[in-house]
């Protein structure tokens, strides 16, 4: 079970390595600790197989660090960009000082699930030795795998700031355009666009507006057909012998559902226009104002699915704003 919220801080880290290497060269050390155990819980979620129990309580740990973690990143690249573009650097807020402390926090949570990592490898070399499981009852059905992927998960925390985006984004969800509409959130890593979009998925107005409201993670690496399960699923409108039909059918059933009712779409971290291309024949095109918002660091993505609306460009965080981002200690 791969864990989206691992998976999206990787990918982050990774993007921020590559293009904005200057930018975090004062936290490399910080950075690669944090990789280091990131990488360890991903291969624990996906090959651990020990008690339910545990596994649950191990993974709501791994997902409170990492949420943290993602937000200091977030907090230390706003201020960093800030430093960057207006040469100023509160010493109160000591952005190096709180990303040591959450990677030290990450770490103490890595130590334990290394220990339950270790203690489940010496588990699984003995029962291999002593037992033999039929394929039939080893093999997880489908559905069991589809409900294991978390890449729908929407976090239940508290997100502060963006009112004035919010807002902002709100009016243009209420606009009555006749058809589908999508609305992008166009920004670099580190300004927000995901816990803005949470602050709207979240909203009472749009709780209440739309009857039914989905959230999934596209990311870099996408299969079209999982996105399409996961949003069926998260309708209950999901049977085992849903795997056996052709993409397309998957697709055309998903776009069956959500002709019933209003909806807002949330389609977090797109990066390339395929991906748009290949989910686009799912959402229906009526007369119900359906909208899609999408986060996006591409402003060719933005344009590409919807030339008529211009997206919306993520401001910086004042400084007051970046640390009101982190979920914990305020």
């Amino acid at each position: 079970m791969e864990d989206a919220s691992v998976r999206f801080l990787l990918e982050n880290l990774n993007w921020l390595r590559l293009h904005q290497a200057d930018l975090i060269s004062d936290v490399k050390d910080q950075m690669e600790r944090l990789e280091k155990n990131l990488l360890l819980f991903k291969r624990f979620l996906n090959e651990s197989t020990g008690k339910r129990e545990i596994l649950e309580e191990v993974t709501a740990q791994i997902r409170e660090v990492v949420y943290k973690a993602e937000d200091a990143v977030d907090v230390y690249v706003s201020q960093a960009l800030e430093k960057e573009t207006e040469k100023y650097f509160s010493r109160a807020s000591d952005p190096p000082g709180k990303l040591l402390g959450v990677v030290e926090e990450v770490e103490s949570t890595g130590a334990r699930v290394k220990e339950l990592y270790d203690d489940q490898r010496q588990i699984d070399i003995s029962r291999s030795q002593t037992d033999s499981v039929s394929d039939s009852e080893s093999t997880p059905t489908q559905l069991q795998k589809l409900e294991g992927n978390q890449v729908s998960f929407v976090r239940q925390d508290i997100v502060v700031g963006f009112d004035d985006e919010a807002d902002k984004i709100i009016e243009y969800l209420y606009e009555d355009t006749g058809e589908l509409d999508v609305i992008s959130i166009v920004g670099m890593p580190g300004l927000g666009k995901t816990t803005l979009a949470r602050k709207i998925f979240r909203d009472p107005r749009i709780e209440y507006e739309f009857p039914i409201r989905l959230w999934v993670s596209v990311s870099q690496v996408y299969s079209a057909r999982d996105i399409f399960l996961i949003m069926l699923r998260d309708l209950s409108w999901i049977t085992e012998d849903m795997y056996g039909k052709t993409d397309e059918e998957i697709a055309q059933t998903l776009c069956a559902r959500l002709e019933r009712e209003k909806f807002l779409i949330i389609l977090d971290d797109v990066w390339t226009t395929k991906a748009w291309d290949d989910l686009r024949d799912a959402f229906p095109s009526n007369k119900k104002a359906n909208k899609i918002l999408i986060t996006t660091r591409m402003k060719n993505v933005a344009y590409h699915t919807n030339w008529f609306r211009e997206p919306h460009m993520l401001r910086y965080l004042t400084s007051e704003e970046s640390w009101k981002l982190k979920t914990y200690g305020i």
